[in-house]
């Protein structure tokens, strides 16, 4: 589950790829395929026990996507 620090939860993480620079995360969000960066600035923490990946999604991103 990615659970963001403005918006909550954005639901699962569906898929994981890396590109020539960063890894980019696939979610799926009211109804859109989103693809996030997972890079420092973007990454807030992961418990493992809980499955939870705890983000800070940057401005504007989500609503690109709507």
């Amino acid at each position: 589950t990615v659970m963001d620090a403005h918006y909550g939860n954005l639901g699962a993480m569906i898929d994981v790829m890396q590109t020539g620079a960063q890894w980019i995360g696939k979610i799926e969000y009211k109804g859109n395929e989103v693809l996030m960066p997972l890079v420092d600035a973007t990454l807030e923490g992961i418990d493992t026990r809980s499955k939870i990946l705890k983000t800070r999604m940057p401005e504007g991103l989500l609503e690109v996507y709507e």
